[in-house]
């Protein structure tokens, strides 16, 4: 098991913003990490917009930085940001 901190980046209007989850996964990290920004608004997924970027009427969100962390980083910062399974 590995474990990740990752930031789904969202922009509207002229607004952008960043959310941190935090996940473990023992497949495809970077996989994993893009599902989770292209279901971000919807669990039937959001389209391909261009270059990562998904739609959800007028908010643009892609899966932003992911970091490798070790199982104790990732149990203290679990209790502070969305911790997501899979």
């Amino acid at each position: 098991m590995k474990y990740y901190l990752a930031n789904i980046d969202e922009q509207s209007g002229e607004f952008s913003f960043s959310t941190t989850i935090c996940f473990a996964t023992d497949g495809d990290a970077t996989e994993y990490h893009e599902n989770v920004a292209r279901t971000w608004y919807d669990e039937d997924g959001a389209e391909l917009y261009e270059h990562g970027v998904y739609w959800n009427d007028y908010v643009a969100h892609s899966a932003g930085q992911l970091t490798e962390v070790d199982k104790g980083t990732f149990e203290g910062v679990q209790k502070h940001i969305m911790k997501l399974t899979g």
